[in-house]
């Protein structure tokens, strides 16, 4: 079913586009309300919500143009791709050998 409501927008669902495309903006504008708090170096977009349909990456652009009050920045899609879910989950799961590895070590040959 998943498969069905990704393809439903790009044959010509009007509903289903103007959906995603409403989801969009309101992404755009949250990307744009996060920057304006945090200002991160850079702005790296991930999950499905991005990525599962590309074709509304130009709202999500425009939304966070015209929502953010810092100087212009640009947006881009995770390399990942589909699969940044398990990037992430490989960080944390790697954070407490980056953090501590002796300590790490000694808590993995533990009995």
């Amino acid at each position: 079913q998943h498969q069905r409501e990704a393809r439903a927008p790009r044959h010509g669902d009007p509903r289903a586009r103007a959906l995603l495309d409403e989801r969009a903006r309101v992404l755009g504008e949250t990307v744009a309300l996060l920057r304006d708090i945090l200002n991160p170096d850079d702005l790296v977009l991930g999950g499905q919500a991005f990525t599962g349909y590309p074709e509304a990456m130009p709202t999500v652009a425009s939304a966070f143009a015209g929502r953010s009050v810092l100087p212009p920045r640009d947006l881009r899609l995770t390399s990942f791709g589909n699969r940044v879910q398990e990037a992430g989950a490989g960080v944390v799961s790697l954070a407490a050998l980056y953090a501590d590895p002796i300590g790490a070590m000694r808590r993995a040959l533990r009995p």
